[in-house]
């Protein structure tokens, strides 16, 4: 091993929009960037010592981005892979729901930019990047933990194995792909971090409003995050931790607000110290907010009593 990571910069849920809020978004990228430039400049980090992850929903319209949302994701992808390297996974705003066989909106990009420096994991595998094992749990293939399927010797995705006969299911050899690689990259000397795009059990969020109350569905087990060390996780837009015994699970917040009934001031993203795996909460202060406001009269404006009840 050549080069050692020591920090990562944890963001998630971008939502870049096809047709509108571009300057919104534009403004909480540069925001964004200052943040992890003073860090990188405190810390006196090399390019290849820290690292960028992106933990799904790049994009807000599914499969419909347009031309200027392109350019724009170009332009800013194009911009942090001169600060470090870029680890991108796949979210359910990115791809189209009704039709999984169509290609998300995210491979062209990457496949047009050709960047050795950005990197986009989109399978359910273990992924080696120096002293780093990203276990992703792809949103493609239901966030199913990493696998490793063997048929007549060639790796196959769960797809192809679906598409076997029920004879030729039998010749196939499953492995989990996290205790495989944990053989020839060891712990401590290797971190494993689980790259995931769904909510999990505990989780403070609802369907109707993405801060508050508790998740009534979708909830998958915190075991599928056995043998990992810590969590990059995105999709709930809200931030907060939830420990598995001594696993942090990280959602880094939404980088923008899509609604009004997010938070309008806890927005930001998550460094985290590589070597202890201690992270923190970098906040972000953005001008554009979309706030809600609770009064008991038109003297309350007068006077400036109201209250900001998404703070």
């Amino acid at each position: 091993m050549t080069n050692k990571i020591k920090r990562i910069y944890h963001t998630a849920d971008w939502h870049l929009y096809s047709n509108k809020r571009h300057e919104e978004f534009i403004e909480a990228i540069e925001l964004f960037t200052q943040s992890i430039l003073k860090e990188q400049s405190k810390l006196n980090l090399e390019y290849k010592e820290q690292l960028i992850v992106i933990s799904g929903d790049l994009f807000h319209d599914y499969n419909i981005p347009s031309n200027e949302a392109n350019l724009i994701m170009i332009n800013t992808l194009d911009s942090l892979a001169k600060i470090c390297r870029v680890v991108i996974i796949i979210g359910n705003h990115d791809l189209n729901h009704t039709n999984l066989s169509q290609l998300d909106t995210i491979t062209p990009i990457i496949t047009a930019m050709n960047n050795p420096n950005i990197f986009f994991y989109k399978e359910s595998k273990c992924y080696v990047m120096d002293n780093i094992v990203f276990c992703v749990y792809a949103f493609l293939e239901k966030n199913i933990r990493p696998y490793r399927i063997i048929y007549n010797n060639e790796s196959i995705r769960i797809h192809t194995y679906n598409n076997l006969s029920p004879k030729e299911m039998l010749k196939c050899n499953f492995s989990d792909d996290i205790k495989n690689h944990q053989q020839n990259y060891k712990k401590p000397e290797y971190k494993y971090l689980a790259l995931y795009h769904d909510p999990i059990v505990g989780i403070s969020e609802s369907s109707i409003n993405l801060d508050s109350g508790i998740h009534d569905g979708r909830d998958v087990s915190l075991k599928i995050f056995n043998d990992t060390d810590g969590g990059l996780l995105g999709d709930i837009h809200k931030h907060q931790c939830i420990m598995y015994g001594n696993t942090p699970l990280v959602y880094p917040s939404s980088l923008t607000q899509p609604t009004y009934s997010e938070s309008a001031t806890k927005r930001g993203y998550i460094s985290w110290d590589v070597n202890t795996l201690n992270w923190k909460f970098h906040k972000l202060d953005y001008t554009y907010m979309r706030c809600q406001f609770k009064v008991s009269s038109f003297e309350d404006i007068d006077n400036n009593k109201e209250i900001l009840t998404n703070r």
